[in-house]
């Protein structure tokens, strides 16, 4: 009798396991951390070194190089009636030829500062902060 109980037990928990990977919602849940898990590990160490907000010297010193200019944009906003509120957006994109990346590819990072629309030449480099980057 306790062998027939203790064979339905473990009987019970090998279904039961396996019932629960059968249904779709453990299905979605492995799947998404499985996603999660290659995304991690396809990311690059430069990736995962550079983050918003940084200033272009921070990135420079953790790509270990300088970068090449590709472009320059202002745009202006809407003016506003509070003085200090900026409305001219700049806009630089730096690609750096990164060695310590893994794939050997370069990286584009685009940098943005605010000023008003009274400052017509582009500020200083130590204003533009990193917002994304490849």
């Amino acid at each position: 009798m306790s062998k027939t109980l203790i064979i339905l037990t473990f009987a019970m928990l090998f279904f039961g396991s396996a019932f629960e990977l059968i249904n779709p919602e453990k299905f979605e849940l492995i799947d998404s951390k499985t996603q999660a898990g290659q995304i991690d590990s396809t990311a690059t160490n430069m990736e995962m070194l550079l983050r918003k907000g940084m200033g272009i010297m921070e990135v420079e010193r953790t790509l270990q190089g300088e970068g090449t200019e590709q472009r320059t944009s202002r745009s202006i906003q809407p003016q506003t009636s509070d003085p200090l509120d900026w409305n001219v957006g700049w806009e630089i994109a730096r690609t750096y030829e990164a060695e310590p990346n893994s794939f050997n590819e370069p990286i584009t990072a685009i940098f943005e500062a605010w000023t008003d629309e009274s400052l017509d030449e582009r500020p200083p480099a130590s204003a533009f902060r990193l917002v994304r980057w490849n």
